[in-house]
């Protein structure tokens, strides 16, 4: 599972999205520990999104801001801005991605074995032209040796 934020015990399911008028346009469900907690729709017109929770007791909606606020900041895209903290949009945000991340890649996977070496970009990935076996996974270490980082195959069907 790609994982740009830690997600805790919290995760998305039934993501859908497309282009909006100032952004990616997206709803989705948010699970706490396997139990669907919420909905989130975010209408990609600039702006927040919208979060209805299931229960109104009030415990999930406590937890996943408790979560929000241990995050640390992310880097602002303007330059010499200093870092700035997460809020429930930018982590329901993080999540859609790492999930939109995690599907592409699975889907490469199928038909192809990714890797990463040793000082290669973090999130990059080399790619070999053949489907990802037992064999091809011996070989690559075989060759690669101590310079392999991570055979994403292993990783994500994990």
């Amino acid at each position: 599972m790609i994982q740009s934020v830690p997600h805790g015990e919290f995760s998305i399911k039934n993501l859908k999205s497309c282009q909006g008028m100032d952004g990616i346009c997206y709803s989705c469900t948010i699970y706490r520990n396997g139990r669907k907690i919420a909905q989130y729709h975010d209408d990609g017109n600039g702006g927040m999104g919208m979060i209805r929770f299931e229960e109104r007791n009030g415990e999930d909606e406590q937890a996943i801001k408790d979560h929000v606020e241990s995050l640390p900041p992310f880097p602002s895209m303007i330059p010499n801005y200093p870092p700035l903290p997460h809020n429930i949009d930018t982590f329901i945000s993080a999540l859609a991605d790492d999930f939109e991340s995690t599907r592409k890649f699975k889907r490469i996977c199928k038909t192809k074995t990714l890797v990463r070496m040793r000082g290669d970009q973090e999130g990059t990935y080399r790619t070999i032209p053949e489907p990802f076996t037992p064999d091809v996974a011996e070989r690559i270490r075989r060759v690669a040796g101590n310079s392999l980082e991570e055979i994403l195959n292993e990783t994500i069907n994990s």
